[in-house]
């Protein structure tokens, strides 16, 4: 009897055994499966720094992901163009991507940020590029230019393109009437490719000319002639080739210049005439450039404006002078909004402003690759002198003033037929004399000058 009992005890123990590992093991798949239903969740969410490119509703397949510039999306060419139904061209000696389809070409340069539509020129923000040997092209541009519908999702950062009907994509085409439509202005953009080559000579650079009319349609058969010169080394013109051409049916036209060794770390400008012969006129356009040839080159910028008015100045020529040679090397010329900027060998430089105010600053560019913001803080002091001749040369003599070490000096002022004068300096308290030899005492003492702001001496006599 109690070998029956214990047989029963031990199946009954195997049984709740059996039982008990059942219902661990439903335990374990219910939340196997809970797990993949939450990474299947959370999985979108872990890739949300991903862009994705629907086409018609069509996941866009990329080998690698679109990238954002500047808030632009720039994804793979071949992919983009051929998932929109266009067919795809590289041309490898203009650096262009070519899409086409339903009787539109698009072209778009890269780095450049002007590509065309039907030879219709357009402007966008951030250009074509390559990176790591592959070409990336600006998505929506690309887009609408065929008359597509492009539409951005921030909360599932994707982007949606709808193609268009063949008849719609045909209205998205520039309007082709301003071709048939008189000639009256050209645009012209012009660049160098590279801006800067080694020192040494025999290094080559090629220039590009891209010429529009007013309606924003390349112009073939412009008259394209180049001129060279490097600052005070003379005429380059026999280094171009060719030094005369004309626009081809993409408005291009390109010469090439080749360097010498007397080039080495000066300006080197080369000057553009573009002329069109019309029906009613021949138009005429000039442009220039700079490249430079230099080992180790930084950038300088900045901007100058009326100190009177605090406007920008337009046309003011700021050349770089050399401290260790005292000669300048060259010098650039300020835009409408009164902008300049310069790629320089590195050095230490005075930059002196070319106005009627006689100015000057110290910028020692000596890191290569490195971007010099110049911001004058300077003040302006003004006056009128009595008892002295016109042409005579005003100076203020500022705190820590050595005669031995001219990079204490002040720039002197020349005395107008009406006595007047006018000097910018930096902010501190001045003495005023007029420059001799002999050094006379100064006229004026305890002379403030503040940034940005005009001190006026008014009507003074001088000594």
């Amino acid at each position: 009897m109690g070998a029956y009992f214990q047989l029963i005890l031990l199946r009954l123990t195997e049984s709740i055994n059996n039982i008990l590992w059942e219902a661990t093991m439903k335990k374990l798949i219910i939340l196997l499966l809970m797990a993949c239903v939450l990474v299947s969740i959370s999985s979108p969410a872990f890739a949300s720094d991903e862009i994705r490119v629907y086409v018609d509703d069509e996941l866009l397949q990329l080998d690698e992901p679109p990238i954002i510039q500047e808030g632009r999306t720039l994804v793979p060419m071949r992919a983009l163009f051929e998932s929109l139904g266009a067919s795809v061209e590289w041309e490898a000696d203009t650096h262009t991507a070519v899409g086409e389809r339903d009787n539109v070409t698009v072209r778009i340069p890269i780095g450049s940020t002007m590509p065309t539509i039907n030879n219709r020129i357009e402007t966008i923000e951030v250009a074509a590029q390559i990176l790591d040997g592959r070409t990336y092209i600006p998505l929506r541009f690309v887009g609408e230019a065929f008359g597509d519908d492009v539409h951005w999702d921030g909360d599932t950062r994707s982007i949606t393109i709808t193609r268009a009907e063949a008849e719609l994509a045909d209205s998205a085409e520039p309007d082709r009437e301003d071709e048939t439509k008189p000639i009256e202005s050209l645009s012209v953009w012009v660049e160098a490719d590279p801006e800067v080559v080694p020192e040494g000579g025999g290094q080559t650079v090629t220039i590009n000319v891209t010429v529009a009319d007013n309606h924003g349609y390349l112009v073939e058969g412009a008259d394209v002639s180049f001129f060279a010169e490097a600052f005070e080394a003379g005429e380059r013109t026999e280094q171009l080739s060719p030094a005369e051409t004309r626009t081809d049916e993409l408005g291009q036209a390109r010469a090439t210049y080749t360097t010498l060794e007397a080039d080495d770390r000066r300006f080197v400008t080369i000057n553009m005439s573009i002329g069109k012969d019309t029906s009613d006129d021949y138009l005429m356009e000039f442009m220039d450039l700079q490249i430079m040839a230099a080992d180790r080159v930084a950038s300088v910028s900045g901007v100058v404006k009326d100190p009177f008015t605090g406007n920008p100045l337009e046309g003011v020529h700021i050349h770089f002078m050399r401290r260790d040679i005292n000669r300048s090397i060259g010098f650039v010329e300020t835009d409408p909004e009164g902008r300049y900027a310069a790629t320089v060998p590195t050095d230490h430089y005075g930059l002196s402003f070319n106005m009627e105010i006689r100015d000057d600053i110290s910028v020692n560019v000596s890191d290569p690759g490195k971007n010099y913001t110049v911001d004058n803080k300077k003040g302006i002091l003004k006056g009128v002198i009595t008892g002295v001749s016109p042409g005579k040369m005003v100076m203020a003599i500022g705190p820590g003033f050595r005669r031995d070490n001219p990079d204490n000096w002040t720039l002197q002022a020349e005395v107008q037929d009406d006595g007047s004068f006018v000097m910018a300096l930096f902010p501190g308290t001045y003495e005023v004399m007029i420059a001799h030899p002999s050094g006379p005492p100064p006229f004026k003492t305890g002379v403030s000058v503040q940034s940005g702001q005009v001190t006026d001496l008014g009507t003074v006599r001088g000594r």
